[in-house]
């Protein structure tokens, strides 16, 4: 610019230079222009900028008076000014004029730059902050692999300092990690392999191992215009998470054993592999008995040590291949390999039983458990996991069936069973949703008089083909089904609806069940089926057995006390076949004793036994100021032998079998006739008594 202006000026001479200040006023031009730009870029401090400010006016002071110092002039007359020349004040205005766009424009650039480095130092704040905030450790990569740019997080990672990673190739990185042990790979092998998937353009994932135990997972991504971006996350954490995860999904959280899902995942391949292997494989199926009355007694910590005591009992039994598994409260499953005989299961399942049953200790106090085990045999009883566990599972409920604390092999005419035991579920759940149970009512007769004095409620539930299924068989599913309680409220509320419609000297037996006094409140649903029918409470019987007083007998008895006070009768049932019946007639003041039916099915071959049984428990309950009643009375000699030793009341085929509700007025109005003869009628032919009906006959003679 200064020497382009120069040779635009109109002279009166010509104008020469010195060469010498020609060269040395660009160099000086250059020299500070040149560090006057480094200082600039270096650092955007006070400092840099005032010494670049200085540096550059230098330069432009020494090119400047240098230049003119290299100026000279000779005159020349020839060359004169010409007349369009401006005049000195025009030209000093125009210099100004344009001097002042200069600074115009400069101050503008400058503003602009200053604007644009404020927007970059803030972005670059952002970009800092953002990179070592990330928990991500981040680093760039050129494309021969040097750091470009890298958080702390990814210098941390590594366990490398940071200042020795700048500018650091990869595969110094690679060598040091090496030299740490972290790798096992060649640092050149494993540097090219990066390399190449850069060029290639595809990213690339691998996990590796740190010194101090930590897994990273490395994620690079190749950059459009070369290099890649590499990407540490630590994943040791939802490494362990993943691993607890799978374990919780695979094992029971309380014993620490198999689950259901890797049971049945291992015997997938135990029976994969069994037709090549040959031979069998058992599976015993264990059941705890009677598991819930020990976590009654000693609280949940009491069973939660029992099941973890037997499943380290089980596992010490077992061998490596074996599978021992919990599906779930006390139920346990075994898998015995390499079976080859059913001598040599049931010999194992001994061994088992004998490893959980020896007595185990828990705060000074011996807890002694006893097991059921059903053994179902593969391929035999099943080729798959659940066909094997459902034929095991039924030669367990045959276990239970048959007394508990056995072995039961699975036999192909359990499937018939369980569908003869499934389709009575299905009745019993139909009959209480829907109301499908029917009572049948059962004569009771004071021997003395021959009287009726009352029925007995007996429930009955109809079968798909009309016919109608016994309390004994179903009574037992029900109770297994813990729906006895629902049931025998039903009983109660039809019951009373029923007998409320008797004359009102019958009266009305009903059994309960232990289940319905551990239900709730027995007394609070007898006092409503006696109010909801308007039945007076006394001509209420409440039949127990002394199996109910084998458990809570301080909160029982305080609920029969409550029963008592209210007017209901309470009737001890099932008399003399317990061990312990005589120990609660004086403890509890029963209204009434019902002899078992035992005694009189006995009656015609143990003659003086039963006859000696059957009078002195008699003699007892008229001791005791207690009614006794004898069942199962069928045959007119036991119904004789009861009016010889005084019996208070009779009940059996004798005197009636169970009928329906809809024939019970019969029965009523047929006592009534026998007790009550109607006098000859002066209309009615010679020898034909006439009948006369009270209105309660009347009502129910229909």
């Amino acid at each position: 610019m200064h020497y382009t202006g120069m040779m635009a000026l109109e002279l009166p001479g010509r104008i020469t230079w010195a060469p010498y200040l020609v060269v040395a006023s660009v160099v000086l031009g250059i020299s500070f222009g040149a560090a006057a730009l480094y200082f600039a870029a270096r650092r955007d401090d006070w400092a840099n900028a005032l010494l670049a400010t200085v540096l550059f006016a230098l330069a432009i002071l020494f090119m400047h008076f240098t230049g003119m110092g290299a100026v000279l002039v000779v005159p020349d007359p020839t060359r004169m000014a010409g007349a369009g020349s401006l005049s000195p004040a025009s030209l000093s205005l125009v210099i100004a004029c344009a001097t002042a766009v200069i600074l115009g424009i400069s101050l503008v650039a400058a503003l602009g730059d200053r604007q644009s480095k404020s927007k970059l130092r803030q972005q670059k704040i952002l970009l800092d902050t953002a990179l070592e905030n990330m928990s991500q450790g981040l680093c760039m990569f050129d494309a021969e692999g040097r750091i470009l740019l890298f958080n702390e997080r990814y210098a941390k990672m590594l366990g490398l300092p940071a200042a020795s990673l700048k500018g650091t190739s990869l595969l110094d990185v690679i060598k040091r990690r090496k030299a740490a042990g972290e790798i096992a790979d060649d640092p050149q092998e494993f540097f090219a392999r990066v390399i190449a998937a850069a060029w290639e353009g595809t990213s690339h994932t691998r996990i590796i191992e740190t010194s101090a135990k930590r897994a990273l997972r490395i994620v690079e991504q190749p950059m459009r215009e070369g290099g890649w971006v590499a990407t540490l996350e630590d994943i040791t954490d939802w490494r362990e998470a993943q691993a607890q995860i799978s374990y919780m999904a695979h094992h029971d959280a309380l014993t620490g054993l198999a689950n259901r899902t890797q049971l049945v995942e291992k015997l997938e391949k135990v029976l994969a592999v069994l037709p090549l292997k040959g031979g069998s494989v058992a599976m015993h199926f264990i059941d705890l008995d009677r598991f819930k009355k020990v976590n009654d007694t000693l609280g949940h910590d009491g069973g939660d040590f029992l099941l973890k005591t037997v499943a380290e009992r089980l596992c010490s039994v077992t061998r490596v291949d074996d599978v021992v598994a919990r599906l779930g409260g006390d139920e346990f499953v075994v898998i015995q390999t390499g079976v080859n005989s059913k001598d040599r299961a049931e010999d194992f399942a001994r061994r088992l039983i004998a490893a959980v049953t020896a007595p185990m200790k828990l705060r000074e106090q011996s807890i002694v458990a006893t097991v059921s085990v059903g053994v179902a045999l593969a391929p035999a009883d099943g080729h798959d996991p659940e066909r094997l566990l459902k034929s095991a599972d039924l030669a367990l409920y045959r276990a239970k069936a048959d007394g508990r604390n056995c072995i039961r092999f699975f036999l192909p005419s359990m499937d018939a069973e369980l569908h003869a035991r499934s389709t009575l579920e299905r009745l019993i759940r139909d009959a209480v949703l829907h109301d499908r149970f029917v009572l049948h009512f059962q004569s009771l007769f004071e021997m003395s008089e021959r009287r009726l004095i009352g029925f007995e409620a007996l429930i009955r539930l109809p079968a798909e083909d009309g016919t109608l299924i016994p309390p004994l068989v179903f009574i037992p599913v029900a109770e297994d089904l813990g729906l006895i309680d629902r049931i025998g409220a039903w009983v109660l509320r039809e019951a009373c609806r029923t007998a409320a419609t008797w004359p009102e000297h019958l009266t009305v037996a009903v059994n309960l069940s232990p289940a319905q006094f551990l239900a709730g409140s027995i007394s609070g649903i007898v006092a409503a089926a006696l109010k909801e029918a308007g039945l007076a409470a006394h001509r209420l019987e409440l039949e127990i057995t002394e199996t109910l007083l084998l458990g809570n007998s301080e909160a029982i008895m305080a609920e029969l006390q409550t029963l008592k006070a209210m007017g209901v009768a309470i009737v001890m049932d099932d008399f003399g076949i317990g061990y312990s019946s005589l120990s609660y007639l004086w403890r509890f003041p029963f209204d009434k004793i019902k002899i078992d039916r035992s005694f009189m099915q006995g009656f015609e071959g143990s003659a003086r036994d039963a006859k000696t049984v059957v009078k002195t428990i008699i003699a007892l309950g008229r001791e005791l100021n207690m009614r006794v009643t004898v069942e199962g009375v069928e045959t007119a000699t036991q119904a004789a032998f009861l009016d010889k030793v005084d019996g208070d009341q009779g009940q059996g085929f004798f005197f009636g079998r169970p009928v329906p509700a809809s024939e019970v007025a019969a029965n009523i109005l047929a006592d009534f006739q026998k007790t009550h003869p109607a006098p000859p009628s002066a209309n009615a032919p010679e020898g034909r008594p006439r009948v006369v009906k009270s209105s309660a006959a009347r009502a129910h003679s229909g």
